[in-house]
């Protein structure tokens, strides 16, 4: 008679603590490589999403610029508007003055 099978239980108990083990390790193996992919994978991707991060802080900073510039603009363009409404009467009193001088040219019969 053999020591399994004697023993079924101990040798079953010591099959299956073995098993675990050999899943343990593989596993563990397994989050090894993960990491290093994963490390690897961040060192590669650092610089880039740097490069883009500068570049989106920039876009946000032209951003900033155009709308000063916008404020500026709605500015000179209220301003524009006041000096046309301000011709537009300097116009009508001038076209008044011009007729006003022309009055006697009618009588002179020119």
């Amino acid at each position: 008679m053999s020591w399994v099978s004697r023993h079924p239980i101990l040798a079953a108990t010591l099959a299956l603590a073995l098993l675990v083990a050999a899943g343990v390790t593989v596993l563990i193996v397994q989050v090894v490589r993960a990491y290093r992919a994963a490390k690897a994978a961040h060192g590669r991707v650092g610089e880039p999403v740097g490069a883009i991060a500068a570049g989106l802080d920039d876009a946000q900073r032209r951003v900033g610029e155009l709308e000063a510039r916008q404020v500026d603009l709605t500015d000179t363009i209220g301003r524009v508007s006041e000096r046309t409404e301000e011709l537009g009467s300097l116009l009508g009193v001038a076209g008044k003055a011009l007729a006003v001088l022309r009055g006697p040219l009618k009588y002179l019969g020119r």
